[in-house]
């Protein structure tokens, strides 16, 4: 079948409940990531799956996913600049190679990027004169 829009609470459940009945307890784990990262949970939806990823070392996946999501509803410079600080360097590079930024990000990401990549790429971006003041 085709791409589904939406998921219902029962639908989600029966996966979460099938993630955590798996054998392999890192395939059921990559299960909910996978769920996590789709654009189609609601907040409520997202907030349930979070709230199942709640190993120590699920907390940056979860983490970056919320400002994932935050961005699709606020793209202004204010917010991706928030972005850019928290985030990890998958986020920040999501951020550099997909958005017009701030001078003042560009010059954070340039000084204080998590990667190399992340900071040459905010570089390049300052001296190409397209940041935005």
């Amino acid at each position: 079948g085709g791409a589904r829009s939406a998921i219902t609470n029962e639908q989600l459940f029966l996966c979460i409940a099938l993630a955590a009945s798996d054998s392999d307890p890192a395939m059921g784990r990559a299960m909910l990531h996978d769920i996590l990262k789709t654009p189609w949970l609601s907040d409520e939806q997202f907030q349930k799956v979070s709230n199942e990823m709640n190993k120590p070392s699920e907390k940056k996946i979860v983490d970056r996913y919320k400002l994932f999501r935050n961005l699709e509803s606020d793209q202004s410079y204010e917010n991706l600049d928030r972005v850019a600080r928290e985030g990890d360097s998958i986020v920040q590079r999501h951020v550099v190679d997909n958005y017009s930024l701030s001078r003042v990000t560009l010059e954070f990401l340039e000084e204080h990027g998590e990667v190399r990549a992340v900071r040459n790429l905010a570089r390049q971006e300052l001296r190409s004169g397209r940041s935005l003041e």
